[in-house]
C-alpha cells in the first residue's frame, strides 16, 4: 500500500464510518447496505457494509484505484450484555471502535502494527500477511474488554487493484 492509498482510504473512513458523511441506506440487487463516500484532495471513495462486511473502494489523485474488504463483527449480544456492553457501545457512532480510529488518526487500518488501550479496552491491528511487494496486505484488527475478553474482530484485504 503506497502513501496516496493510505491517505484516501484513511480520508474516506475518518470521514465517514467514524466521522462526517452523511450514511446512506441503498438496495442493490435485493441487498441492502450501508454506505458512505468522500471526495476530497486525497481523491474519492465510497464504503459500502451490511452487517459486519463489506468493501472499501477509493481512487487517489494520481489515477491509482484501491480496496479494503472487510469482515467480522462483535461478540454474541447475550455474552456483550452479560460483561455490561451493547453493541452500540463497540460498533455504535460513538463505541470504542470508532474512539480508536480517531486516536490513531492517520495511522488507522494501514500498513503498520498497532495497539492501544484505555485501560477497560484494548485495540491491536496487525498485518498477518503481504504479498506483492506489499501491494497487497492482509491484517486482522481486535477489540479486547478487560485485556482478556474479545468483544470484536475484523479481518481485512487491503490491495492496489489498478
Amino acid at each position: 500500500m503506497d502513501k496516496e492509498g493510505g491517505r484516501i482510504l484513511t480520508a474516506g473512513l475518518l470521514n465517514g464510518f467514524a466521522g462526517k458523511t452523511e450514511l446512506n441506506e441503498i438496495v442493490q440487487d435485493g441487498f441492502s447496505f450501508t454506505t458512505s463516500s468522500y471526495v476530497g484532495p486525497e481523491g474519492e471513495y465510497v464504503d459500502r457494509w451490511t452487517g459486519a462486511g463489506g468493501q472499501e473502494v477509493a481512487r487517489a489523485k494520481n489515477g491509482k484505484m484501491y480496496t479494503r474488504l472487510y469482515g467480522g463483527g462483535t461478540l454474541d449480544i447475550d455474552k456483550l450484555n452479560a460483561l455490561g456492553l451493547s453493541e452500540k457501545d463497540i460498533i455504535g457512532p460513538n463505541g470504542v471502535l470508532v474512539y480508536f480510529l480517531k486516536k490513531l488518526g492517520d495511522l488507522t487500518r494501514l500498513t503498520e502494527d498497532m495497539t492501544m488501550s484505555d485501560g477497560k479496552f484494548t485495540y491491536n491491528y496487525n498485518i498477518t500477511d503481504e504479498e506483492l511487494g506489499g501491494r497487497v496486505l492482509q491484517a486482522k484488527e481486535w477489540i479486547g474488554y478487560d485485556k482478556e475478553t474479545t468483544i470484536f474482530v475484523h479481518y481485512f484485504i487491503l490491495a492496489l487493484i489498478k
